[in-house]
């Protein structure tokens, strides 16, 4: 994931772990954002595909004023 800031360029790799995982009723998706909120860009997200906002799910929040990117889980 990463976070862009005005003057430079923060990144947080992730081990690449390979396994075998169930199907799932979610889909992990990176929400990549810019000047906007979390919790307004999952309420677009949300209207846009016809989902109750609740049911988008994500850890923490990043900053509303910057292009940030984070993974959530939505209902497929």
């Amino acid at each position: 994931m990463e976070e862009i800031h005005h003057n430079s360029v923060c990144r947080v790799d992730t081990p690449k772990i390979k396994y075998e995982r169930p199907k799932s009723q979610y889909v992990l998706a990176l929400l990549i954002k810019k000047n906007i909120s979390t919790f307004d860009a999952c309420r677009i997200l949300a209207i846009k595909n016809s989902l109750d906002p609740k049911e988008i799910s994500f850890c923490g929040l990043k900053d509303s004023f910057g292009i940030t990117a984070q993974l959530i889980c939505i209902p497929k």
